[in-house]
């Protein structure tokens, strides 16, 4: 399975040899976006650091492969959708959430110009993730909402990433796509325009977490505990200091500053999707699984217990 790895002892990747004090964490992501903001603050700040912790970032480029990885061993913790860690509770994997990285949606349907309604996207390619994960259950709230149905009605096309999606929408391979930020400003600048946000369709959701090996976890609690405490902290950081916030992810998206100043304001500011404790809110997590419910990636919910233990991110604020 290919995939990218990252050597990260701050907010860039490091060649020099890695400091043998410090603990290694292998961390999987499908790739730069806003959902993993704390992550790069807490990078640029030296909080893993302050924590006796090392990052090895994996980029996984989506959200089943970072679940296998995990599973496998081949990560020890991994930034991924909510929806993708249900569906591999589900599948008995030995995985599990154990705090937040971005609650809320945060996705938007943005169209290529010439497209100004659902009526002119009928027929046309449309890129989501899956047609199982969050952004097909999107697709499915936001084209029931119009009187659509998704497989009759559009040309879905599974594209893994938000990155990627971005890419096929500059291109003209894909004339709507689900784009998180920062991408989604980024292709505002470019003539394209939103046609809907998730924000409309689903008012509690739980989105990306941080999700570990059990496993593992169970012979490295302190470490877990480490991990979020430093995501904690950068987190804070982030709210109280816009400025170094947004030049943490112009460095590591490679944005533009105003696409990362909006994004800024809309996730900080305005939806407030960073936590400030790391607890994992239960109504998102239901609010994801009915949808998985409704849309069939699940056949049943599993115990939400199976799904998340909260005790290592109330054990990070003590």
């Amino acid at each position: 399975m290919a995939c990218t790895v990252l050597a990260a002892s701050g907010s860039e990747a490091s060649a020099q040899t890695p400091d043998a004090s410090l603990t290694e964490i292998v961390f999987g992501t499908l790739g730069p976006t806003s959902s993993n903001w704390s992550l790069y603050l807490a990078e640029q700040q030296g909080y893993f650091r302050q924590e006796g912790l090392r990052i090895t970032t994996v980029i996984t480029s989506n959200p089943v492969n970072t679940l296998n990885q995990l599973a496998t061993g081949g990560l020890n913790i991994a930034s991924d959708g909510t929806d993708t860690v249900i569906a591999g509770v589900a599948r008995k994997l030995p995985v599990k959430v154990v705090s937040t990285f971005m609650v809320g949606n945060p996705y938007a349907m943005v169209v290529t110009s010439g497209i100004n309604s659902w009526n002119d996207l009928k027929g046309k390619k449309v890129g989501v993730g899956t047609k199982e994960d969050v952004t097909g259950m999107l697709m499915d709230a936001m084209a029931r909402a119009h009187h659509f149905d998704m497989n009759r009605d559009f040309d879905l096309i599974v594209i893994g990433n938000t990155g990627a999606r971005y890419q096929a929408l500059t291109t003209g391979n894909i004339q709507g796509g689900f784009l998180g930020q920062p991408y989604d400003f980024l292709a505002e600048s470019k003539g394209m325009h939103v046609l809907g946000r998730a924000t409309e369709y689903f008012k509690d959701w739980m989105y990306t977490s941080v999700v570990v090996n059990t496993n593992w976890a169970a012979t490295h609690r302190a470490d877990v505990v480490k991990f979020i405490r430093a995501l904690r902290k950068g987190t804070n950081y982030g709210y109280d200091h816009p400025q170094e916030a947004v030049q943490a992810l112009v460095a590591a998206s490679k944005v533009d500053v105003d696409a990362a100043q909006k994004a800024y304001a809309l996730d900080f500011q305005a939806q407030k999707v960073f936590s400030r404790t790391g607890i994992v809110p239960e109504k998102g997590v239901r609010a994801v699984m009915d949808a998985m419910l409704h849309i069939g990636s699940i056949t049943a919910a599993p115990p939400i217990s199976d799904v998340v233990d909260n005790s290592y991110a109330q054990e990070a604020q003590r």
